[in-house]
């Protein structure tokens, strides 16, 4: 009953205690909940513009090379007219030869104007951009693409940061429910036991009173029987086979062989007072070997010091070092100070562009059944659990999820820092221990996509990794 009531009380005052913040972060989740819906439809809203920024160098540096120009358009089309004119001239006058020359002029010059129209950076930018249509809107739209690409990357930093608030504060909330739960589950055993006692548990806090009048009336019943046992025995043992006169007269003996020294004795055991003395007198020897030992020592270590300018020599050596080590720790501050500033910038600048591709990697690797991805300021990945809402550690995880995750980190990783327009290939070697043949395939279709981007190369030693890689994928049998 007491680690009932125990616990009752502390889970009541937890209860209390988070009352305040209860319904403050009830409001707070439904504001996150609605926050997270405006940006995931302006995510979706600008999804299709996603990797315009990363061709944004290719694209511009194109077209400032058509800015710098070919050869002039106006002579050679004013040329191809003239050839054009002697052409008709030849066909009024009927002369074949003068009709042949000014075909040849014109199409030489029309076909110089074109090429020069079509320059190295004209193909370039015509590849480059998207749709068809004129270079200039199609720049104009794939420009306009680009600033849409920058507006998603702030708008998944943002949203990634509210899943995160959104988690915990949910977390928050399941943890009082749960406490609400077992503080039920307390009451009920603590009823149950009050009943077991013959009392009623219809009100617990009379019913307990009830419990702790009985239960002090039975611990003072207990303590006033063993009070009575103790002195029964005590007695016995004092009078042994004597009658309760004949020790009282023993005694009266006892204390006229005292010579007057009765009054240190009283209300004590005499037993007592020997093993006091016998205690005394080798306390007093021990004492005296102490100090006689501790005089020798001092004696000894007296003619053992240094001399004092000796220790003067020291103690200068000793400031010295203890002032560069001050200094050499301030160093390290700082630089620890300057270096973990330097991390959080960069995690703070890296860490959204990671957390959105690493979440659409995972989404698409496990079914969707993880959907939400996080990774702190060590690359450490944590994925929200659809059952409770909760941010959970990989390792909490089944083996396969956490094979599949670092994996697409890794790819991630690659893809953001090592961007170009020659990509370096990446080699991955045997990533799909622990996989079943639904996530292997799912896998493999991942990575024949990622594959469009940079040549991928992938070691395996079991045969249904080749049985299920798409049909484009080469395979190599050593």
């Amino acid at each position: 009953m007491p680690a009932l009531r125990g616990r009752m009380h502390d889970l009541a005052s937890e209860l209390a205690d988070r009352a305040a913040d209860t319904a403050a972060d009830a409001e707070r989740a439904a504001r996150l909940a609605d926050r997270c819906h405006e940006l995931e439809e302006r995510v979706a809203a600008v999804d299709a513009d996603r990797g315009a920024a990363a061709r944004a160098p290719a694209v511009e540096a194109a077209a400032a090379e058509i800015g710098r120009g070919g050869p002039p358009r106006a002579p050679l089309l004013a040329a191809a007219g003239a050839g054009i004119a002697l052409a008709v001239a030849g066909v009024i006058a009927g002369i074949s030869a003068l009709i042949g020359l000014g075909a040849l002029v014109a199409v030489a010059a029309g076909a110089w104007a074109l090429g020069g129209r079509r320059s190295p950076g004209g193909r370039e930018l015509e590849r480059l951009l998207p749709g068809e249509g004129p270079l200039a809107e199609r720049l104009s739209a794939f420009r306009a693409a680009v600033e849409r690409d920058h507006t998603l990357q702030v708008a998944e930093g943002e949203l990634g940061t509210v899943r995160v608030e959104a988690a915990d504060i949910r977390a928050r909330l399941a943890g009082r429910t749960q406490l609400e739960s077992e503080l039920i589950r307390v009451r009920e055993r603590v009823a149950t036991a009050l009943a077991g006692c013959d009392i009623d548990p219809a009100d617990l806090d009379t019913g307990l009173r009830r419990y702790d009048e009985v239960a002090a009336a039975a611990q003072t019943h207990r303590e006033a029987t063993l009070t009575r046992t103790r002195a029964s025995d005590e007695l016995r043992r004092l009078l042994g086979d004597d009658s309760l006169e004949a020790a009282r007269e023993r005694l009266a003996q006892l204390v006229g062989r005292l010579n007057g020294h009765a009054e240190l004795a009283v209300g004590r055991d005499p037993d007592d007072v020997e093993r006091d003395l016998e205690r005394a007198r080798a306390q007093r020897d021990g004492a005296a070997a102490e100090s006689e030992r501790l005089t020798a020592a001092v004696a000894e270590r007296l003619r053992g010091l240094p001399e004092l300018a000796s220790l003067r020599e020291e103690l200068d050596a000793a400031d010295e070092h203890v002032a560069r080590l001050r200094h050499i720790d301030q160093v390290l501050r700082l630089a620890e100070s300057e270096l973990a500033e330097a991390a959080t910038e960069t995690y703070r600048d890296f860490a959204p562009r990671l957390n959105a591709s690493l979440e659409a990697g995972i989404a698409r690797l496990t079914g969707g059944r993880y959907s939400h991805a996080f990774v702190d300021e060590d690359l450490r990945v944590r994925l929200e659990a659809p059952e409770t809402g909760a941010v959970v550690d990989l390792d909490r995880l089944s083996v396969g999820t956490q094979k599949q995750a670092y994996l697409v980190q890794r790819l991630e990783l690659v893809r953001l820092l090592c961007a170009g327009d020659e990509p370096l290939p990446v080699l991955l070697d045997d990533p799909f221990a622990h996989f079943d043949d639904e996530r292997l395939e799912r896998t493999l279709a991942w990575l024949a996509e990622a594959a469009s981007e940079r040549q991928i190369i992938l070691f395996a030693t079991q045969r249904r990794v080749a049985e299920l890689a798409p049909a484009d994928a080469v395979v190599v049998e050593l």
